[in-house]
């Protein structure tokens, strides 16, 4: 009988270990999340229960949304909903966290431009949140957030936010969509609704506070809260 070396662990060992470290860094994330200032809360879910619906990308064209085709990052230039759902259901755990902001930079005629900051501050969290992960050897995790490209609502790409006039300067819009390199690369992501992902279908099992808010047909004293909500697909 051949011997079985000293450090030899079946392959159901191996599985539970793994999983076991993965609950663990799954932990701390949500920790290290939720430390965040800015951030109130953070839950791991399965990758599973994301809802991807295509009934959300006709909410970018219907009425046409203020960054539909605005960017690489936006609709129609997202991947298609089959392949959303097919990659975003192929992780095992993802991490929603959620971000409370005041109902008037979300609501009136003006709300674009005070919500950018918002949107802008968000896409920061994702970033560190994607970082963490990475360095913690989850190499494939993404983080998705909210709002169009962020390089758009900072003005780096565009003289005024969301807008894109038909004379305009060639050199303030996308970059990408002319065929060159982002001036914005590593930094910006889609919005979970870029990917076709019903946010607030997603997270009223978490049993948090999250409504819909239309922009400006809304009247900021019947709204009861605002929030940003971003997603962590992990393993």
């Amino acid at each position: 009988m051949t011997e079985i070396k000293k450090d030899f662990m079946p392959v159901y060992q191996k599985e539970k270990a793994f999983e076991l470290r993965i609950q663990e860094d799954l932990k701390t994330l949500v920790e290290k999340i939720q430390a965040l200032e800015g951030v109130d809360r953070a839950a791991v879910i399965p990758a599973k229960d994301v809802i991807v619906d295509e009934k959300v990308r006709w909410k970018c064209m219907y009425p046409v949304c203020f960054g539909y085709n605005t960017s690489p990052l936006c609709p129609p230039n997202t991947p298609s909903v089959d392949e959303c759902e097919r990659v975003i259901h192929s992780f095992r755990y993802a991490i929603i966290f959620q971000s409370g902001v005041p109902v008037e930079d979300f609501t009136g005629q003006d709300w674009a431009s005070k919500a950018g900051r918002h949107f802008l501050f968000h896409n920061k969290i994702c970033n560190n949140v994607e970082a963490w992960a990475n360095s913690m050897g989850y190499r494939q995790a993404v983080c998705f957030g909210g709002g169009p490209c962020s390089g758009l609502v900072s003005g780096r790409c565009t003289g005024l936010p969301f807008v894109q006039e038909e004379n305009d300067d060639a050199e303030k819009r996308c970059a990408v969509l002319q065929g060159k390199g982002c001036r914005s690369y590593l930094k910006v992501r889609p919005a979970m609704e870029a990917m076709a992902i019903d946010v607030i279908g997603t997270v009223l099992p978490l049993g948090w506070d999250l409504v819909y808010i239309g922009g400006s047909t809304n009247d900021p004293a019947d709204i009861p809260c605002a929030s940003t909500v971003g997603i962590l697909l992990v393993a």
